[in-house]
This record gives structure tokens, C-alpha cells and sequence, in this order.
């Protein structure tokens, strides 16, 4: 066999190899960035924000860039389709750097202006998606679609300096979120704007961490892509093909279990199921006989388990005179109500004693505006509302778990 005949037959097993472990990686990035979406979309009551509507920005874009990728980098054979596939990449991949360029934007405004609450998000997304239409529409118009793809692959070709309609923006928003990064750890982490509010500090600290490390891997990877398939050297082909793999992951990594917010979730579900378990494995009499909900308590955005424990001992503190101690309760969370309104806190007590203490003082409560009722299930609920329409009936309630009394009129 010639030399010329081996080293074709060479290339041609790398070539397999490095579309077979593309497809692999590919796909490993966008596991990951559907785990980030459902978790996020599971959780989304506790999530929301807008850095959470940037980050599913984020992910969608990047999800339909993958699959653009993966199913059309080698459609060479129609020219047309070939450059229109090529156009579509480039503007999909400056998206997802711009939508990246928004957070550290965002993050720095918050750092800077720890006080104003101006929601930022939808300039910044628009902007995310108009910018990349300028500089792709003056691409096409300067180069009249040459450099958008050729008889081997559908993407940008770096013979006639298109290559920099791609890498000059990675590159100013590389440097445009290092500077960000900056400004967060000098003001933020370490400056005086930190102490402004916990939960904002907390936001910042997510911020630097996404910032620092999405941003650079991300331009890296897609900087070595565009010489990965203008180039012949496996190196770049290799290199890019493992980058590309650990996008999704590390987005998975960085906003999921390496965020407080999302662990916070993940603990407030957990107590859910725990409390749903106790109480379903107490006996039909007694399962709601120790628990009493809190009407009117106002919800906050950033609020979490513990925060919220620490408002209701001091409400009760305040208002009553009871101290409650954790040893006290089994489990306190908020439980679903109608749209716009606060949710209920239900308090699982440990004791009936604690509930009575607690029951006996339902007036100075309400005169707080807050209002102490006992968990009622819906059958019982139901049975107090049809009582309350029965002509004999004056009243009717549900008594400390003992079932539901009513007082006949006279």
C-alpha cells in the first residue's frame, strides 16, 4: 500500500472518530442544558428572577445552536442551504456570547446600584438578539456570503477575514465581562455594596462564579472551533471536540448544583416530601391534629425556608408572646393559595399543648393582621361550608382536630 493510500485511509478513521465523539459531546452538552432548563422550570416559583429568564435565553439558543450544528455542519452538497446553515450558526453562537455579555452586565448594575430595583433584563435580552443581527447583516453585506461555508464544511471559513465577524465579538465580550468580573470582586465581594443586603451578595457571588468560568471556556471553545474545521491539525479538531462536550455541563454544573438558590429548592422539597411523608404516616384522626396555618404573612422574592421560619417566630413572638423553639416543630413551609395572593404558612407542631398556646391567642393576631386557622382537610372544609347554610345552624368550626362542631340557632 502507498504512503498517499495510508495516509487517506489514516484521515479517514480520524475523520470518523471525530464525528462519532462530536455527536457524543454534542449531545452530553445538551443533556445538560435540558437538566438546567427542567430544573430550573421544576422549581420555578422559588427561581424565578431575571437572571433566571436570561439563563433559559441562554439555554434555548444554545439547544437549537447544537442541533443546527450537529445536523447541518456537513450539508455541503446544495451551496444555498450550505451558507444559509452557516449564516444561522454565526448569528445563534453571537447570541449566546451577548446573552452572556447581559449577565455580567446585569450583575455589575447590581453592584453598582444596590439600591434601585429598574428591571434590566429586557433591554439587555433585546439588545442580546439585536446586536448580532447588525454585525451578521453587515457581514453578509461585505462579503456578499463568501466565507459562509464551502464544498467541505457549513460554517466560516477564515480565508477572507470573516473569521473575525466571529472572533472579534467573542473577544470583546471575553473582555467585556473580565472587566465586569473586575468591577464585581473590587465593589461587590470585597467593597462596601456587598453589605447592602444579604440576598443581593449572594446573587453577586453566583454572578462572579457564572461570569468567570462560562465566559472564558465559552469563547475558547468557539474560538478553537472555527480553526477546528479550517484546519487539517487533529489538535484543534480534538481540542474543540472535548471544549464543546463540557458547555452544557458546566452550565449544568455552575447553575444547578453549584447554586445556593437551586440547593435551597432542592432542601425546601425535600422538607415537603418529609412532612408529607409523617403526615400520611399518622393516623386519619390525628394526621392534622397539631397543625395550625398563618394567613396574611407577606412572601418575599428572595425568601427561603430559613428566612421565613426566623419571620414567623418573631410575628409570633411579637404579637402573642410565644416563643417558639425549633425542638418545637416538625416542619414550617408555605403551601399553594390563589394567584397574587401570599401563600399560607402551615406549622407542623411537635405537641397539641404548643398548638393550644399558640390557638388560645387567635385576637391579637388578627388585630396584627394576620389570622391563625386550624388545617382543615378539603372533606371537612366542605362539610363547614354546607353547615354554614343550613337554616338551624348559627356556626360551625373545626375543633383542634377533634372534628367539626357547630352551635344550632336558638
Amino acid at each position: 500500500m502507498s504512503p498517499a493510500v495510508m495516509r487517506t485511509a489514516e484521515a479517514h478513521v480520524h475523520s470518523r472518530a471525530l464525528g462519532m465523539f462530536s455527536i457524543i459531546g454534542c449531545s452530553v452538552s445538551m443533556v445538560g442544558l435540558a437538566l438546567t432548563v427542567i430544573v430550573h422550570l421544576v422549581f420555578w416559583r422559588s427561581l424565578s428572577s431575571e437572571r433566571t429568564v436570561l439563563l433559559m435565553n441562554v439555554c434555548a439558543t444554545f439547544f437549537i445552536g447544537y442541533i443546527v450544528f450537529l445536523t447541518g455542519i456537513e450539508k455541503t452538497t446544495n451551496s444555498t442551504v450550505c451558507t444559509a446553515i452557516a449564516v444561522i450558526l454565526h448569528y445563534i453562537f453571537l447570541v449566546v456570547f451577548f446573552l452572556m455579555l447581559a449577565e455580567g452586565l446585569m450583575i455589575t448594575y447590581l453592584v453598582l446600584s444596590p439600591y434601585r430595583k429598574r428591571r434590566v433584563v429586557k433591554p439587555f435580552i433585546i439588545a442580546a438578539y439585536a446586536i448580532p443581527i447588525l454585525i451578521v447583516g453587515i457581514s453578509i453585506g461585505v462579503t456578499q456570503l463568501k466565507g459562509y461555508g464551502n464544498e467541505t464544511f457549513c460554517w466560516l471559513t477564515v480565508d477572507n477575514g470573516l473569521f473575525w465577524a466571529f472572533a472579534g465579538p467573542i473577544i470583546v465580550v471575553v473582555v467585556g465581562n473580565i472587566v465586569n468580573l473586575g468591577i464585581i470582586l473590587k465593589f461587590g465581594i470585597c467593597g462596601i455594596s456587598a453589605m447592602a443586603k444579604k440576598s443581593d451578595l449572594e446573587k453577586i457571588k453566583t454572578g462572579a462564579r457564572s461570569v468567570g468560568v462560562l465566559t472564558p471556556m465559552f469563547g475558547i471553545t468557539w474560538l478553537i472551533g472555527v480553526f477546528a474545521v479550517n484546519d487539517s491539525t487533529l489538535v484543534f479538531q480534538w481540542l474543540f471536540v472535548i471544549l464543546n462536550s463540557l458547555q452544557g455541563l458546566m452550565i449544568f454544573i455552575v447553575k444547578c448544583p453549584l447554586d445556593k438558590k437551586v440547593q435551597d429548592a432542592f432542601k425546601q422539597k425535600r422538607r415537603r416530601l418529609f412532612f408529607a411523608k409523617s403526615s400520611t404516616s399518622d393516623g386519619k384522626t390525628n394526621k392534622r391534629k397539631n397543625n395550625i396555618k398563618i394567613l396574611n404573612i407577606p412572601e418575599n422574592r428572595d425568601e427561603n425556608d430559613e428566612s421565613m421560619a426566623k419571620t414567623v417566630i418573631g410575628i409570633l413572638k411579637t404579637h402573642i408572646e410565644v416563643d417558639l423553639q425549633p425542638i418545637d416543630t416538625v416542619a414550617m413551609h408555605r403551601i399553594p393559595t390563589k394567584k397574587g395572593q401570599a401563600r399560607p404558612v402551615l406549622i407542623k407542631l411537635r405537641n397539641n399543648s404548643v398548638k393550644s398556646a399558640i390557638m388560645r391567642k387567635r385576637a391579637p393576631m388578627k388585630n396584627g393582621g394576620y389570622k391563625l386557622v386550624d388545617d382543615v382537610t378539603k372533606p371537612n372544609q366542605g362539610l363547614i361550608n354546607r353547615l354554614h347554610l343550613h337554616p338551624d345552624i348559627e356556626s360551625a368550626w373545626y375543633f383542634n382536630g377533634g372534628g367539626v362542631r357547630a352551635n344550632f340557632r336558638r
